[in-house]
């Protein structure tokens, strides 16, 4: 549980970076799009059964 909570956290900061930063917006959003497919790989395949 601990790594999703992580990885949450870390999408939310994200979130919050690329909102009040109008610098690398696009690395920022690449960073996103990767955490959050990353959260939900890691759903899919076990983290949700606490194999992780």
């Amino acid at each position: 549980m601990t790594i999703i909570k992580a990885l949450e956290n870390t999408l939310e900061s994200l979130h919050l970076r690329a909102k009040f930063s109008n610098r690398n917006t696009l690395e920022i959003k690449r960073s996103i799009h990767l955490v959050e497919r990353y959260l939900s790989d890691y759903m899919k395949w076990g983290g949700a059964h606490g194999n992780g």
